[in-house]
């Protein structure tokens, strides 16, 4: 019985997710039998499976210096007004412009949240 791709390469690479094997197949790092593999593909015995992992890239807070109001900071908790819409914690497509970064520069404390 054939297997979709990306499960079958989330229950064969310890290191990758079924997201993961999903994010590689899209991004055009699986090939099936010699060819780009499409993310509706299925594997069957016999076939070949090849994929590369690439490296991770650390997740950096950065801080920015945009204006955030402080409402109330000590040395355990800081509470911010946030404008609507301020992403908190970076992701991959929306890395710069997160609270977390201009939380970094705004806090006297270093304590992490």
């Amino acid at each position: 019985m054939a297997a979709r791709l990306d499960r079958f390469l989330a229950e064969n690479a310890a290191a990758l997710s079924r997201s993961a094997a999903a994010r590689l197949i899209k991004d055009g790092m699986v090939q099936l039998n010699g060819r780009a593999a499409q993310a509706s593909d299925h594997v069957a015995k016999g076939d070949v499976v090849e994929f590369a992992v690439p490296e991770p890239h650390p997740a950096r807070a950065t801080a920015e210096s945009l204006p955030l109001r402080l409402v109330y900071q000590d040395a355990d908790l800081v509470v911010v007004d946030k404008p609507a819409g301020m992403v908190v914690h970076p992701a991959r497509s929306l890395r710069p412009h997160a609270l977390r970064g201009r939380r970094a520069k705004t806090c006297l404390y270093t304590r992490a949240l």
